[in-house]
């Protein structure tokens, strides 16, 4: 019973709403303004059918440690969804950045002079770190 209870208490602790990433939508998201304004925007294009895209969001952008950076620098956070390869936006920003697809990871701060940089897909803690 006590293991139950444990589990239950961890299951509890990893859901807690305070913790999780505030994503914006790629959508109703003006990210020349964000930038033009000063602020960094982070831009993480996925899908839901995306193997590579779960384990990221798994290991590098829920890690604590990048929690607390997006935190600390302030960092708009903006979630490009292409699980209906719907958006034609998101298919002129592959076109653009000429990448095939998700997983794909866009920072614009001072760091970048405000311009788009494309990230690695196979992203780590450092690779943002290094870019936010």
């Amino acid at each position: 019973m006590y293991k139950i209870l444990m589990i239950i208490m961890l299951l509890l602790y990893g859901c807690n709403s305070t913790d999780k990433l505030n994503w914006q939508d790629y959508n109703s998201t003006d990210i020349a303004k964000l930038t033009s304004q000063g602020k960094t925007v982070f831009v993480y294009y996925t899908a839901d059918w995306c193997v590579s895209c779960g384990i990221d969001e798994r290991d590098v952008l829920n890690s604590k440690k990048i929690k607390n950076l997006f935190k600390d620098k302030n960092v708009v956070l903006v979630k490009a969804d292409h699980t209906e390869y719907s958006n034609p936006n998101i298919k002129k920003d592959f076109e653009t950045h000429n990448y095939p697809g998700v997983p794909m990871y866009i920072v614009y701060s001072k760091n970048t002079s405000f311009k788009a940089k494309l990230l690695p897909d196979l992203i780590t803690i450092e690779d943002i770190a290094d870019n936010i």
